[in-house]
């Protein structure tokens, strides 16, 4: 199965849970020509750019029992099985786990969801 649609799998599934906010990370430079001068830019776009941010972006938004709420962000870097990460995708999460955001590398729906769940599940007990 290839990884666009393991992507979007996870995307459908996890989307249905109301507490969630799911977002697609296309990354990568796009080039642009001033049409006035003919000088070439180069623009990296998505989280991360080209510096290895995950896949999926996900948005959880939680109220604990105690009336404390607030929103936590989680990544999703999606591969085949058996698929590593590269380097940069392994520094970059590094990096945003350092700043309290978790990053996940995740081959299926079940481990997303997995993933997904833990990660709400710790917040709840905040409080």
């Amino acid at each position: 199965m290839s990884e666009k649609r393991i992507r979007n799998q996870i995307m459908n599934e996890l989307g249905k849970d109301p507490s969630l906010l799911v977002f697609s990370n296309p990354s990568g430079v796009a080039e642009y020509t001033d049409l006035t001068t003919g000088q070439a830019y180069k623009v990296s776009y998505g989280l991360g750019g080209m510096a290895g941010g995950p896949d999926l972006i996900i948005l959880i938004h939680w109220r604990h029992t105690t009336g404390q709420r607030g929103c936590q962000t989680l990544g999703i870097e999606v591969k085949r099985p058996g698929e590593q990460r590269r380097k940069n995708q392994e520094d970059w999460a590094r990096a945003a786990a350092m700043r309290g955001m978790p990053v996940s590398r995740c081959e299926s729906i079940e481990e997303a969801v997995k993933f997904a769940k833990h990660e709400k599940d710790k917040l709840m007990r905040i409080g």
